[in-house]
């Protein structure tokens, strides 16, 4: 993207021709109604108009873009439906995805308070490479590394701390405890376990996530150390790296020790909530 807009030539031939061959999979298959959302990254950018009237004309779909509000709701949605009971019935839900956070509580009655953040994975991961840009040698990336994270953490709790303090505090004053939720995919890399709903329903700590993030600190430096590595390996580990922050610094800020992964998404949750709304 150049100044918040999308390059529509590029848009066109690299992404329009993928949303084409996916509405001619679903006609071969005999699928005649596609209900097609958008989140974030579609938000946010300033020529999205340009872009939904290209996939409108150039591949028949009607897109709805959701608001961080709507999107919230469905990703609650999904958890709702998918998570067992247990017996703490409020649940607190944080939703971290490439381009924005959403932290959500949804209370026994159904009632859903949103609490939106414009930054995402490909946000973080952005400032955390030129912040070490400077570095030259591998030790000082990985001191420089370790550096961000610790800055990462203390931005976000400052960030994150007036908004999550409002919307749980009423909660917290009646004695309310809350389960946490997670929703995203440093998250469930983290779980080391491939498949949604072989990882869905799994309890990570605390100290299991900060000692995930010290495993990847490790790894990282051995991949700069090995010339045979491909430096693909060394972003997808930095990725889940820097992604882990938003987890482990609302734990740390609501003293919650552990955190139950989701592998429901929001696509399930939307979908669920159109068909029951008619759409």
């Amino acid at each position: 993207m150049d100044n918040g807009e999308m390059d529509t030539d590029y848009y066109s031939r690299n992404v329009l021709p993928h949303i084409w061959h996916f509405r001619q999979d679903a006609a071969r298959h005999g699928v005649t109604d596609i209900f097609t959302i958008a989140t974030a990254t579609y938000r946010q950018i300033a020529n999205r108009e340009d872009i939904l009237d290209m996939i409108s004309r150039d591949c028949g779909l009607s897109v709805s873009v959701l608001t961080s509000s709507e999107e919230a709701c469905g990703v609650a949605n999904a958890v709702a439906m998918s998570m067992t009971h247990c017996s703490v019935p409020t649940t607190l839900i944080i939703d971290h995805g490439k381009r924005s956070t959403e932290i959500s509580i949804l209370t026994p009655d159904g009632h859903l308070a949103v609490l939106g953040f414009d930054f995402g994975l490909t946000h973080l991961l952005s400032d955390c490479r030129d912040y070490l840009a400077s570095g030259h040698k591998t030790s000082d990336c990985i001191r420089r590394l370790t550096d961000y994270i610790k800055k990462l953490d203390a931005h976000l709790k400052s960030v994150m701390y007036d908004g999550v303090t409002q919307l749980t505090s009423e909660l917290m004053s009646q004695g309310a405890e809350f389960r946490l939720t997670g929703i995203g995919s440093p998250l469930t890399m983290s779980t080391g376990i491939k498949g949604a709903r072989n990882y869905h329903g799994l309890t990570l700590s605390l100290s299991d996530l900060e000692s995930y993030r010290l495993g990847l600190i490790n790894a990282m430096n051995r991949a700069m150390n090995d010339t045979d590595k491909e430096i693909n390996n060394t972003e997808e580990l930095m990725q889940q790296y820097v992604g882990l922050a938003p987890y482990i610094v609302l734990m740390s800020q609501l003293n919650l020790t552990h955190i139950t992964v989701c592998g429901a998404s929001l696509w399930y949750g939307a979908l669920h909530r159109a068909m029951l709304l008619g759409h």
